[in-house]
């Protein structure tokens, strides 16, 4: 087997790439090991001056396997593989694909219009559109 190394004459981006992948291999243990039944999906996030866009992978899952909810701040995405049913009679020699159910939990800011967030999923991709809304000054209230 070839493994490829990149070589950096100053060590800085090894350094980054270490503590890169300690990150992420930290959080997905560790959302593994509070809850084996979920695993993280992979997901970007992303802003425009109207929007945060999130951009979800859902590789062969249906959008009827998709829940996504809004609680408080939080908008939580769940999702389920149901395609890749494990076999007892099978024996594994290398599995990387997981089968099961996928969760992220997204902490949205202040200036968020949770009544218009629109989703679609295409492809593998679910898409959130979280509409921006200006943030009403705070009010004062006088004392008599």
């Amino acid at each position: 087997m070839l493994r490829v190394i990149r070589r950096n004459p100053d060590g800085i981006g090894t350094i980054l790439n270490m503590f890169g992948d300690f990150v992420n291999n930290s959080l997905s243990e560790e959302i593994k090991s509070e809850n084996q039944d979920f695993c993280a999906m992979p997901l970007d996030l992303t802003e425009t001056e109207k929007d945060y866009r999130v951009v979800a992978n859902l590789p062969g899952i249906k959008k009827e396997d998709v829940k996504i909810s809004l609680e408080k701040a939080q908008l939580i995405i769940e999702a389920e593989n149901k395609n890749n049913v494990e076999d007892e009679k099978t024996v594994y020699h290398h599995k990387e694909r997981f089968c099961g159910k996928y969760q992220r939990v997204i902490y949205l800011p202040e200036n968020v219009n949770v009544d218009n967030i629109k989703a679609k999923m295409e492809n593998g991709l679910l898409e959130l559109i979280i509409p921006k809304e200006e943030i009403k000054p705070q009010k004062l209230i006088n004392i008599e």
